[in-house]
């Protein structure tokens, strides 16, 4: 994959730091959230983090990972209004948070004085972190910030759901999985999706297998080898798979889903 082309300094990082610190201030002080927005400045964190490794693996210049960095800071700048506006941070039952960061980007003028490219790469990346797929005409030099972010979140969204999963509350459940009933049950669409190693649309979910299921070929989607590595080395995989009902269904879809990152991860 080409390596992106541009990059920013270190005072151009600390400015868009200190403005995030100040937006997010007054977010902070909401009560109504039920500590939604503690969470996302926490997985905005190691998002950072996430994308640093990847970085760094990527053998990044300096000045490219503090561009990558941005990214991954500002990725869910939208997610702070949106849970002002609308009391939620389901996108379905609000607006796209991606589309409302980039506005909100915009209306602030703070990528201004990076540079139009930089501005472009920034942009692009955040608005394109959470769709299904990279839309098309992204120019060369910025696809790589909108694969790494796409990877980077998905690495901690893993995490993140493993944990309510596992230790959540019904209430945190309940969000994480969008509302999707518990079953014993998995819809034979999403099989069919997994075994032709495509994305699983949320809207064609029917229960919490479904959802568990769909996270899990987001492995499909990863576009670093270290990302998949990631994966491998912290076991989301069979940690997430012993959330999941027994039958040769489930147990095929995990064979094909170990047999690809296999084959991504061999040297």
């Amino acid at each position: 994959m080409d390596r992106p082309l541009c990059g920013i300094s270190e005072n151009q990082e600390r400015r868009i730091r200190e403005w995030f610190q100040l937006y997010t201030k007054p977010y902070r002080r909401m009560q109504c959230d039920k500590g939604g927005i503690a969470l996302k400045l926490a997985h905005i964190k190691r998002v950072e983090i996430e994308s640093d490794a990847l970085c760094n693996v990527l053998d990044w210049s300096e000045s490219v990972t503090r561009l990558a960095r941005v990214v991954a800071l500002l990725h869910d700048i939208g997610r702070f209004e949106q849970i002002r506006r609308y009391q939620t941070f389901n996108d379905r039952k609000s607006v796209n948070h991606a589309t409302l960061g980039v506005e909100v980007l915009e209306e602030a003028k703070i990528l201004e004085r990076i540079g139009k490219s930089n501005q472009d790469c920034v942009i692009t990346a955040i608005r394109n972190h959470n769709r299904f797929d990279l839309e098309e005409g992204i120019a060369e030099s910025i696809l790589p910030f909108c694969r790494l972010i796409r990877d980077a979140d998905k690495l901690d969204i893993f995490k993140v759901i493993l944990a309510i999963d596992k230790n959540g509350s019904e209430f945190e459940r309940a969000i994480i999985f969008h509302d999707l009933p518990e079953s014993k049950t998995v819809s034979p669409e999403v099989i069919i999706a997994i075994e032709n190693h495509r994305l699983i649309k949320i809207q064609d979910l029917k229960c919490r297998n479904d959802f568990r299921l769909m996270v899990m070929a987001w492995i499909f989607d990863l576009n670093f080898t270290a990302s998949v590595k990631a994966v491998f080395k912290r076991k989301y995989m069979d940690q997430m798979a012993e959330r999941l009902p027994e039958g040769h269904e489930v147990m095929g879809a995990m064979e094909i889903l170990r047999n690809f990152i296999d084959n991504k991860t061999r040297p």
